[in-house]
């Protein structure tokens, strides 16, 4: 199983309905319970600039 995951999802927005901290919660709850393992989280690579375009405009 790979899951993405990055430690940069977690920024400081200040109080707001979803904590970005959930992130990082999940992910440690998953390694916790035996469900994933270090070794199944990637870190995804930036987007290039075609990819971007596929869903966003100029």
């Amino acid at each position: 199983m790979k899951i993405i995951y990055s430690p940069k999802y977690e920024v400081d927005i200040g109080v707001y309905v979803f904590p970005a901290e959930k992130y990082r919660l999940v992910k440690e709850r998953l390694i916790e319970e035996a469900i994933a393992d270090e070794e199944d989280f990637i870190q995804p690579e930036a987007a290039s600039m075609e990819e971007a375009g596929l869903v966003h405009t100029a």
